[in-house]
């Protein structure tokens, strides 16, 4: 495998073959048990406030080299020491890697991407997140904007005879690299329905978790 490295991952590569021992035990320490953020930057960088030998940019760094290639490659199926060759391969015949690395870094950029790739529970968020993805259109966020509107008389000289309440769900999708916003216009029995299929959907989630709770398999919570 040889995958071609950015410019800016071969920065952000950089800085995780340059982080001292006790730095790069840190942040793999911080992405293990952040697991449920694993794949939102802003809490990564709210937990990166507990760092003491780190900082927020460097978790950051390694964050953004390391999150594609598992929810790529390792999701895929594709083992640790495969992808972190594919890298190697490709910083080493990239131009700019003479200026951003010496013969040392090497083994040691390929032994911290092993550690971060064949970690077991960030491989398996990343495996419960790629299930998410493929199923095409995701939400990244949505929210209900509820208006006033007055209706007016038809009289030449027009006066607020009435009003009415609407309300329109904002929601924000991503397909594949193309971002969308929906505007869906809803009335008061358009939210019971919304809230009827919510507290449906969560009354299964408890059910089903329930049920599988006794056989020791572990519930990955995809955010």
């Amino acid at each position: 495998m040889h995958l071609q490295v950015t410019p800016d991952n071969m920065r952000r590569l950089s800085v995780l073959a340059s982080l001292s021992e006790k730095q790069f035990a840190e942040i793999l320490d911080l992405l293990e048990h952040q697991i449920d953020n694993l794949s939102t930057g802003e809490s990564l960088l709210g937990a990166a406030e507990s760092l003491k030998h780190s900082s927020s940019s460097e978790i950051m760094d390694v964050a953004d080299a390391t999150f594609p290639l598992l929810f790529t490659f390792v999701a895929d199926g594709q083992s640790p020491k495969v992808v972190a060759d594919g890298v190697i391969s490709g910083v080493r015949t990239n131009v700019e890697s003479k200026d951003l690395f010496t013969p040392a870094k090497y083994p040691i950029l390929k032994k911290r991407l092993i550690s971060i790739l064949g970690n077991r529970s960030i491989g398996t968020k990343a495996k419960a997140s790629a299930l998410v993805v493929t199923r095409g259109t995701v939400m990244t966020d949505v929210k209900i904007i509820t208006d006033v509107r007055p209706i007016f008389t038809s009289s030449p000289s027009p006066t607020v005879e009435a009003f009415t309440v609407i309300h329109t769900m904002v929601m924000e999708c991503v397909d594949g690299s193309d971002r969308k916003v929906l505007h869906i216009a809803l009335d008061k029995s358009d939210l019971n329905k919304i809230k009827m299929a919510i507290d449906r959907a969560n009354y299964k989630d408890k059910a089903i978790s329930k049920l599988v709770s006794g056989s020791g398999v572990a519930k990955i919570e995809v955010t």
